[in-house]
């Protein structure tokens, strides 16, 4: 992009990159933020400046990058959508690829299951970070006290990662077994209380032109997670700060190596109220703006898959119980499964709370 900027006009010259010519011809291209990099700038070691450099450079349309793409996509099928080749691993639908060393001269790729996935999924999610990095995004850095080291400016959680066990009492109060559930037997888009808020899924019945109902119909629609209180009830928990969990005096944790399962103890009656597992997550380093990008995949080492999971918006909750943080903004993570008459339902797998 190129461009001329006075007091007066603004004259900018834009061209859609590959990827974003594809997310034209999908009808997902909705521009809502603009950034501005350097990394095809030309410095002058010698001085600051850059213009005497530049007027001697021939400049032309960029071509496709694999750094265009900074967050991995997903098709109407769940599908992984990847751009150019990496020159390090690809994907395809859902299969992992790493290129082989061994042959030179021209990009062969090979799938990658058992020893080799681990360390090529790890190429899979660094991919964001690193193309955000090498864009070289320009930035303003506020906030910094004198004295300040740069370690402060880290992104720093208090927690690296989390293992959710199941047991035989959580998440399912009567055994894992009680969990699984036919997929026709799902709630589809339609009726799906995840999905009630959206507009798209609201209960427009019909009206006559001057407002008045056009007949009597009934509201099929499941709304049980209308306020932030249905949440917490499905979820088990009271208050979201502590997230101290409902008759904890009833739970027991035992270990699986070192891994902690939660069960209900052994006395207590199985209709006890038990809190799903979670983990509470603290950003040790804040500043005044937090921008956050999350990407949750489903690794399948076996199979030699990665699988990006859905993110459902589920909007901005009031806590009645958090008078310090009020405000909770919720988000569902799971996958899109087709039934057998090809119709789509959501199938929830964790619950995220930023607050």
């Amino acid at each position: 992009m190129a461009g001329i900027l006075d007091k007066k006009h603004k004259l900018i010259d834009l061209v859609v990159t590959q990827e974003g010519r594809r997310q034209m011809s999908q009808g997902g291209f909705t521009p809502t933020y603009a950034s501005f990099s350097d990394r095809n700038a030309r410095y002058d070691p010698s001085n600051t400046s850059i213009s005497h450099v530049s007027q001697s450079l021939f400049f032309q349309t960029p071509s496709a990058l694999a750094d265009d793409q900074i967050v991995y996509e997903t098709d109407d099928s769940g599908k992984l959508v990847v751009g150019d080749l990496s020159d390090q691993f690809t994907i395809l639908g859902d299969d992992l690829f790493k290129k082989d060393s061994s042959v030179t001269g021209s990009n062969v790729y090979i799938s990658v299951s058992g020893s080799q996935f681990a360390s090529t999924v790890k190429l899979v999610k660094d991919r964001t970070i690193e193309s955000f990095k090498r864009n070289k995004f320009i930035s303003t850095v506020s906030g910094l006290k004198s004295g300040q080291s740069m370690d402060t400016r880290s992104f720093k959680l208090n927690i690296e990662n989390y293992n959710f066990a199941i047991s035989n009492s959580v998440p399912w109060p009567r055994g894992p077994d009680t969990g699984k559930i036919d997929i026709d037997s799902t709630e589809t888009f339609m009726f799906d209380n995840k999905l009630a808020h959206n507009r798209n899924f609201q209960f427009l019945p019909p009206k006559n032109e001057d407002g008045t109902a056009y007949g009597s119909y009934e509201d099929l629609r499941s709304t049980t997670r209308e306020t932030f209180a249905d949440i917490k009830n499905q979820l088990g928990i009271t208050i979201m700060q502590a997230a101290e969990p409902l008759e904890q005096a009833d739970t027991v944790f035992n270990y699986d190596g070192d891994i902690r399962v939660k069960n209900r103890a052994p006395n207590a009656p199985i209709e006890t109220v038990i809190s799903k597992e979670f983990a509470t997550v603290y950003f040790r380093n804040g500043g005044e703006h937090n921008n956050l990008i999350a990407q949750m995949y489903e690794e399948e080492p076996a199979k030699g898959t990665v699988t990006k999971l859905d993110i459902v918006d589920a909007g901005e909750f009031y806590d009645e119980d958090d008078k310090e943080k009020p405000a909770k903004h919720v988000f569902y993570a799971g996958k899109i499964m087709f039934d057998s008459l090809n119709i789509p339902s959501f199938i929830n797998f964790f619950t995220i709370i930023f607050d």
